[in-house]
């Protein structure tokens, strides 16, 4: 049994006192004491030495002051304790549907594989690798049938079903997975069913400070509805502070609604095409909690929800900046205007497009809050294959923020990437657009694409390739491929210092001999808050030493 610490009861004391909502009124008295105490010993240490006999006042005072003192510091020290034990979201991912996702055939290299046929491993990607200790939420939805599945990924983490599958005749089944303690570097999961199944949509979401064991805070839930506006999975009573609530729903009923989060509720991310949302809040309190939102449409739903205890437990990225959200949105319906929900809690979203040749992105803006778009290097670069563009916008973005790209043409086997990145200056870009372009007939493997050099010495570049035929596995130098579909490619790289990066990437030949064929590529850097240019340093001294010898030449 583990030892109880003084931590833990200090924890727990303040835990009760959160719950009466005494805290607030207990720490300003506390230091208000504190203050007091303070002053009394300043006063005595001033005093006369005949003051502090006996029957002075300081013998007296002295027990209560301690006890004053040491219970200050005692509440203090455990509800920095309980703060720290808040779970916090690291990143998320979610990719293209199978029934929208491009021709990739079959492979278990890269970040999807979509047929758009039935089929029994659906690969795709966390946004960035997980981090030693961290918990992972897999949640999937898939058209209903009598399959099992099972979650894993590259670095062997175990995947427990905390609810699910939760079956809706002739709609979408779905269930939740939890990898709690995940070892370091997990980038690639795979659904695998244990029966050919359509229709698969599945997300990832990496958090921090949940319990390395036994995670559950409550019963999970999960319900279905022939039609109601209202996506009600039921409540969770919390089995202590603290607790994250995960929800995950499907609208299985044709109307492609957009999602509203429920009330104190996160939007990680929702899906208008794909009829998809999840959502997540921390209760700082032990009791009974809806996991609730709404969609715009009455229809036919099934949801999920779970909830996961809190602890002192792995961290947060650590690099440059932070992309906390990717999403892969299709382009699949001949449009020439596509609104998609992009829900995001930081200042600068990118986005990558992958378009359908003579149909590339004009515009893009977006609301809550309204902004415009800026692409970098317009008109982006193309080949016979298609064209590829890099727009960026800084602002505050929320939960309730949707944006609609608009094209040229109408757009019928286009995809776009969506991140959503913290840490990012509000100035941007860091580059401007590096872009190559090609052709490859005979098979080789790496193929070299474009060279960027950023301004300054910290951020991320980010980088989108189109590809007539098969496909490619990675991106290098070391990145991390965030998609593949139709061919193409998605990917991103962190950077911590200046220099030119040389960018190429890995194929193969899944769809037929030979190489790649057309190819064209584009690639970004954004900076981070804390970035500084080469010879900034350099640039201000000799600034100032013209200051002195105009001083000099003036006085």
């Amino acid at each position: 049994m583990r030892k109880l610490l003084i931590g833990d009861v200090g924890a727990r004391f303040i835990s009760a006192l959160e719950a009466r909502h005494i805290v607030p009124l207990l720490y300003p008295a506390f230091f208000f004491a504190l203050l007091a105490a303070a002053f009394f010993f300043a006063l005595l240490a001033a005093a006369p030495l005949a003051a502090q006999t006996p029957n002075a006042l300081w013998p007296k005072l002295r027990r209560p002051l301690r006890l004053i003192l040491l219970l200050f510091l005692f509440c203090s020290l455990s509800a920095e304790r309980v703060a720290g034990q808040t779970p916090t979201i690291v990143n998320a991912s979610r990719n293209i549907a199978t029934n929208l996702s491009g021709l990739n055939n079959a492979t278990t290299t890269g970040c999807n594989l979509g047929t758009q046929t039935a089929e029994t491993d659906y690969f795709w990607c966390l946004a960035d690798p997980s981090v030693a200790g961290n918990a992972i939420i897999v949640a999937c939805g898939w058209s209903d049938n009598t399959a099992t599945l099972t979650i894993s990924d590259d670095k062997s983490n175990t995947y427990t079903s905390f609810v699910g599958p939760s079956r809706h005749a002739s709609g979408q089944d779905i269930q939740i997975f939890v990898a709690s303690n995940a070892a370091a570097g997990a980038h690639q999961l795979d659904a695998h069913f244990s029966a050919a199944s359509s229709i698969i949509q599945c997300v990832a979401y990496q958090f921090f400070n949940i319990v390395s064991s036994s995670p559950s805070c409550g019963t999970a839930v999960s319900a279905t509805s022939a039609g109601a506006a209202t996506v009600n999975a039921g409540n969770i009573t919390s089995s202590t502070t603290n607790c994250l609530y995960f929800q995950f729903a499907e609208e299985d009923g044709g109307v492609q609604p957009t999602w509203t989060a429920g009330t104190g509720y996160t939007l990680g991310d929702a899906s208008i095409r794909e009829s998809e949302a999840a959502q997540f809040q921390v209760f700082s309190t032990a009791a009974s909690h809806p996991c609730s939102m709404t969609i715009s449409s009455s229809s036919k739903w099934n949801t999920a929800c779970i909830a996961l205890k809190p602890a002192t437990q792995g961290g947060d990225a650590t690099t440059p900046v932070v992309i906390r959200g990717l999403t892969l949105n299709p382009m699949e319906d001949s449009l020439t205007s596509y609104t998609f929900q992009t829900p995001c809690q930081s200042g600068l979203m990118v986005a990558a497009s992958n378009m359908d040749a003579g149909a590339p992105v004009t515009a893009i803006s977006s609301t809550s809050p309204t902004v415009t778009w800026n692409e970098v290097g317009a008109p982006g670069v193309s080949n016979t294959e298609g064209s590829q563009e890099i727009f960026f916008a800084a602002a505050t973005f929320t939960s309730s923020t949707s944006t609609t790209v608009t094209t040229t043409a109408a757009a019928t086997h286009s995809d776009i990437a969506f991140y959503c990145i913290s840490g990012a200056s509000s100035s941007q870009p860091d580059s401007g657009l590096a872009t190559g372009t090609g052709n490859v007939s005979s098979f080789t493997s790496p193929v070299a694409t474009a060279s960027n050099t950023p301004n300054s010495n910290q951020g991320v570049i980010i980088g989108t390739v189109g590809i007539a035929q098969n496909g490619s596995t990675s991106c290098d130098p070391t990145g991390f491929q965030d998609n593949q579909d139709n061919n193409n490619n998605w990917c991103h790289f962190y950077y911590t210092s200046a220099g030119t990066r040389n960018f190429d990437i890995v194929v193969d030949q899944r769809s037929a001999a030979g190489g790649i064929g057309a190819w064209s590529a584009g690639y970004v850097a954004f900076k981070s808050a804390t970035a500084t240019s080469p010879g900034g340093g350099q640039k201000r001294r000799k600034l100032e030493l013209l200051d002195e010898n105009l001083a000099a030449k003036i006085f």
